[in-house]
C-alpha cells in the first residue's frame, strides 16, 4: 500500500507517520477516495474559526448554558384579563363557602376563564369578625397547592379591607 504519494516515515514503534498528502479514506478503508475537497484543511480550518462564526458559536453555548429567565408572577399576571366571572358568598356558611369556592373556580377553568372574583364580604353583618375572608383564602391556598390557581390578591391590597378577592387561574392543563 506504499504510494509515491505517501510518505515512507514511521514512528519508533514503526506506525506509519501521515502527511497532509496522505488519503485517509484510502487508509483506513483501502479504497481510493471519489471526492476531492473543495478546500485544504487549513482553508477550512481558517474559515470556521472567522469572527462571525465564534460569535455564534459563543451566542449557542451561552444560550444552552443559561436558563432562558423565569417571570415573576407579577409579570405573568401583567396580561390576565380583568375578572371574566365572579361569585358571591354572602349568606353562606364557612363550609358552603369553601365548597362552593373551590367549585366555581374548577368550573371557571373548565371554561376557560383566567381571572375570577370571588366576593367574600367583610363581615359587616355578622355577629362576630368576618369567617368568610379566611375560609375563602384557605381554600384559595389549598388550590394553588394543587396547580389550580396561579395566585391572587384582595382588591384593596387588605383582606381587613376588601369584600373580594381576585384569583388568577393557572393554565388548563
Amino acid at each position: 500500500m506504499v504510494d509515491s504519494k505517501k510518505s515512507n516515515r514511521t514512528s519508533k514503534t514503526g506506525v506509519p507517520l501521515l502527511t497532509h498528502n496522505d488519503d485517509l479514506t484510502e487508509i483506513f478503508t483501502g479504497e481510493k477516495s471519489k471526492r476531492t475537497p473543495e478546500k485544504s484543511f487549513t482553508e477550512m480550518m481558517e474559515s470556521s474559526l472567522s469572527e462571525q462564526t465564534i460569535r455564534t458559536a459563543l451566542r449557542e453555548k451561552n444560550d444552552t448554558l443559561l436558563p432562558e429567565k423565569a417571570l415573576t408572577i407579577n409579570e405573568k399576571i401583567k396580561d390576565y384579563p380583568d375578572p371574566e366571572d365572579q361569585i358571591d358568598l354572602h349568606g353562606c356558611s364557612a363550609d358552603e363557602a369553601a365548597v362552593r369556592t373551590e367549585s366555581f373556580i374548577q368550573a371557571a377553568r373548565r371554561k376557560g376563564a383566567r381571572t375570577v372574583r370571588i366576593i367574600a364580604g367583610k363581615g359587616l353583618h355578622s355577629e362576630e369578625k368576618a369567617v368568610l375572608p379566611h375560609v375563602v383564602e384557605d381554600k384559595i391556598v389549598d388550590l394553588k397547592k394543587n396547580k389550580l390557581v396561579l395566585t391572587f390578591k384582595w382588591e384593596k391590597k387588605s383582606k381587613l379591607k376588601s369584600g373580594a378577592v381576585i384569583v388568577y387561574l393557572s393554565s388548563v392543563l
